[in-house]
């Protein structure tokens, strides 16, 4: 193991340890509720009992409950590794882990540190190219981060090539600076991912920054962010449905998405569907498609915002946009 790998794991390990502790034992807006018993994903990666073991291996859960984590990263122009029908049964004898692109391997690594056996990658996890397995999954993707027990996001990679670990970490840069504009959180299948997380852990350019139901905090120390209300910026609650202008934070939740990156259009909807069922079981409110049922008359609302010779249809709703 290269030694700014070795340097990286045990520090960021150590330093994840600590907050996961404090969120068990203080927050309880960040319990799970099936915090001890979750059921895991349809298909995890399983890294097994020895943490010295070579190689992972893809399992088929069949309702098996068990601790897991997630990982959130950017598939970029190089697409990582997949599984796919032809690679499914080479995925469930094993993979080695020299063969995982970096940021999945520093994952496994990181995984096994924290003491969880499990890992879900969704390129892994999630079959490729059948249109059905991915219709079922991705419709399942809001208990996937919900009910993990931590999120892993590289933050600071572009592809699966990046890894999560960088040299000379922790500098003046902080949270309010870098965390609104990653090379990952540019991506909208993130957004969700974030917002669904009780535990998101960033593996920026500069340093670690922790994210949970109850706090923020960075690496570095700094205790200024514990005493403000920018946690309410970056992660803002879900359960909107009892605000008043329920509407209005609706439409404020997909102006903010809408201008997120994807590598499929068509993704653009399932990519928010998690977002929208976990706000739908807090409230009364009927989703469809990106807009609610109670809403509709107002959700359908339209107009024009001329721009130069163009002109941009805005949606009240901002489930579309595009120009004319």
């Amino acid at each position: 193991m290269p030694q700014e790998t070795r340097w990286g794991l045990d520090t960021s390990s150590k330093w994840i340890k600590q907050q996961l502790l404090d969120c068990d034992e203080n927050h309880p807006d960040c319990k799970s509720d099936q915090e001890k018993n979750p059921v895991l994903p349809t298909r995890v990666l399983d890294l097994g009992e020895d943490p010295e073991n070579t190689s992972i291996h893809l399992r088929e859960t069949n309702n098996l409950v068990g601790v897991y984590a997630t990982l959130s990263h950017c598939w970029g122009l190089v697409h990582p590794l997949t599984t796919t029908r032809d690679t499914y049964d080479q995925r469930i004898q094993g993979i080695a882990i020299d063969e995982l692109p970096k940021t999945f391997r520093d994952a496994v690594l990181v995984t096994r540190k924290l003491g969880i056996r499990y890992l879900w990658i969704d390129s892994l996890c999630i079959i490729q190219r059948d249109l059905t397995d991915w219709k079922i999954e991705s419709s399942r993707m809001a208990g996937v981060y919900s009910n993990a027990y931590v999120n892993l996001a590289a933050s600071g990679s572009r592809d699966s090539r990046g890894g999560l670990f960088r040299e000379g970490r922790v500098s003046g840069l902080h949270l309010w600076v870098y965390s609104l504009s990653t090379p990952l959180l540019d991506r909208a299948w993130v957004y969700q991912e974030r917002k669904l997380s009780r535990r998101f852990v960033q593996f920026t350019t500069s340093e670690l920054v922790w994210e949970c139901n109850a706090s923020i905090t960075c690496e570095c120390g700094n205790p200024f962010l514990k005493h403000c209300a920018f946690p309410d910026l970056i992660r803002p609650k879900l359960d909107v449905s009892k605000d008043p202008n329920f509407l209005q934070a609706w439409s404020e939740i997909l102006g903010f998405y809408t201008r997120l990156a994807l590598t499929e259009e068509e993704d653009r909807l399932p990519a928010l569907a998690g977002v929208a069922a976990a706000i739908q079981s807090k409230s009364n409110q009927t989703y469809y498609t990106g807009i609610w049922k109670e809403q509709m008359p107002k959700n359908l609302l339209w107009g024009l915002l001329q721009q130069g010779e163009s002109f941009e249809i805005i949606y009240c709703s901002h489930v579309v946009m595009g120009s004319l």
